[in-house]
């Protein structure tokens, strides 16, 4: 992905990368199981699993650092081959749209910022404010 998708942690380790990864795991895990799809996983698109675990799993701190995980190490460190994690992993590395995947990152780090302002607006003169927000 592009640097502007790319946490600057210079000190992300691989094993830190590695816990990190195992609360993905655990997400995706009970994200397939809900729907049914545990057992025949492959058969459906990674990249619209990786769209929707972006978009209703995570804030934008965790998808930056998802993404840049991804592509900061090699995807054969971080995942078994032919894993949910590998079918995942690689579909965010290789198969997604990254105008999408910016996209998705950014309206959540609007909404993130708007509950932040919203939580400090308390005066009723604060409102005119709101409103232009």
């Amino acid at each position: 992905m592009k640097g502007e998708m790319i946490l600057e942690k210079e000190s992300l380790s691989l094993k830190g990368a590695k816990v990190f990864l195992a609360k993905i795991h655990d997400d995706l895990q009970a994200f397939l199981e809900k729907n049914n799809m545990i057992e025949d996983y492959e058969m459906y698109p990674a990249e619209d699993v990786v769209y929707i675990m972006l978009r209703d799993f995570y804030n934008s701190e965790e998808c930056l650092e998802l993404c840049t995980i991804v592509h900061r190490f090699q995807l054969t460190d971080l995942a078994e081959y032919k894993s949910v994690d590998w079918w995942f992993l690689s579909s965010l590395a290789f198969d997604v749209d990254i105008d999408k995947v910016r996209g998705i990152i950014e309206k959540k780090m609007a909404e993130e910022e708007k509950i932040k302002i919203n939580s400090i607006v308390v005066s009723e003169e604060d409102v005119s404010i709101r409103k232009r927000i």
